[in-house]
């Protein structure tokens, strides 16, 4: 790695050290995330997203729990000429219990120096 990339690298390893409340040297070899660092993020990426920003996510404490808000059964609209036949609206939601479970995800992934070193111009 070429020493301006080292630098702005190693920059990158502090911000995320005085993120996570750890010693840098933490950070170049294993941490835990910190809950409020992470949900930060999550709302971040959230904001950018045009898409994320139309559905609604719920953070959870728990690794094992069930579904928060009701669901539902699917679309509302239908066919139905009301002049002559009389319309019958009904519920939509499905309280049916749903289960969720959190589990580890590891992204392996490998950057190069000579990737980092190429892309070390860009913002």
């Amino acid at each position: 790695m070429r020493n301006p990339t080292r630098k702005l690298f190693d920059s990158y390893v502090a911000r995320q050290a005085q993120l996570n409340g750890v010693s840098a040297a933490a950070v170049a070899a294993q941490f835990s995330v910190d809950p409020t660092v992470q949900q930060r993020l999550e709302a971040a990426a959230q904001q950018d997203d045009a898409f994320l920003k139309l559905i609604n996510v719920f953070g959870v404490e728990e690794q094992i729990g069930q579904k928060i808000l009701i669901g539902s059964k699917g679309p509302l609209a239908g066919v139905n000429n009301s002049t002559t036949n009389r319309r019958n609206p009904g519920a939509n939601d499905q309280m049916d219990a749903y289960n969720y479970l959190c589990r580890k995800t590891n992204y392996d992934y490998a950057v190069s120096y000579a990737q980092m070193d190429a892309w070390a111009h860009q913002p």
